[in-house]
């Protein structure tokens, strides 16, 4: 017996909902409707003196601390919508934003150059194995040379449960503070099995939904049943790293 019915298209944010509280402030980066994420804590960045000065700045310091010295944001599917990333990276000059998105050649090309030179853009997408054009969240960061992101956004046009579920096999500790994802359903409701057992290993990872929202574009564009939901969610292991709960 599996706990949902048979006969109904199943409505993520019906069933799966936030049931942790950022202990920061939760604000909306990004434009209106789709491309907007919820973060937790940005403020701790804004209030750094190290990640408001500029990048030369910061990486010539010779006291460094794991939690505090960086932000590293990892944008995995990025299309032609980078307003997230645009206004974090206007807000906190020490930000850097690793885009990958083999549909697109290029990411942000339209805006200030002070902020085109902090975006590293790859055109790849990121899988579950290593070849070409994907490559695995693991790899990518090894060949960055990270052990951790302070912002994972996720948006892969339902490639997301098999990217989740290959990270977690990849890594013991998640290495983020956050993850913001958009998930994609279907309108018969398939999906809803597999997403409720990945809900079930995030959790088992630490990872806390503290913020959803319907997204409205397949209703509004589309003519669709509202089946693409966004989540966020931070990360509560990693203390070494995560300065969002440590």
């Amino acid at each position: 017996m599996v706990p949902w019915p048979n006969d109904v298209v199943m409505y993520y944010w019906d069933y799966f909902l936030p049931t942790f509280t950022c202990p920061h402030l939760i604000e909306r980066i990004g434009g209106l409707g789709d491309g907007g994420k919820w973060v937790c804590g940005l403020e701790l960045y804004e209030e750094d003196p190290r990640l408001q000065a500029s990048p030369e700045e910061t990486s010539s310091s010779s006291s460094v601390d794991k939690k505090e010295s960086s932000c590293v944001i990892y944008s995995l599917g990025v299309a032609t919508e980078y307003s997230f990333e645009e206004e974090i990276l206007d807000r906190i000059k020490g930000c850097q934003v690793y885009g990958y998105d083999a549909s697109v050649h290029s990411m942000g090309k339209d805006l200030p150059r002070e902020l085109q030179l902090r975006i590293h853009f790859h055109e790849q997408f990121v899988g579950v194995n290593n070849s070409k054009p994907y490559a695995t969240l693991k790899t990518m960061m090894e060949k960055n040379g990270h052990k951790w992101i302070d912002i994972l956004k996720m948006d892969v046009e339902g490639a997301e449960i098999d990217v989740l579920g290959q990270i977690m096999d990849d890594f013991e500790i998640l290495p983020f503070n956050q993850l913001q994802i958009e998930v994609h359903g279907d309108e018969d409701g398939d999906n809803f099995k597999y997403f409720y057992k990945i809900w079930e290993r995030m959790e088992g990872k630490g990872l806390r939904a503290f913020k959803n929202e319907m997204n409205h574009w397949p209703p509004v564009r589309r003519a669709m049943k509202p089946i693409y939901a966004e989540y966020s969610f931070i990360n509560t292991k990693g203390c070494e790293f995560n300065r969002l709960i440590c």
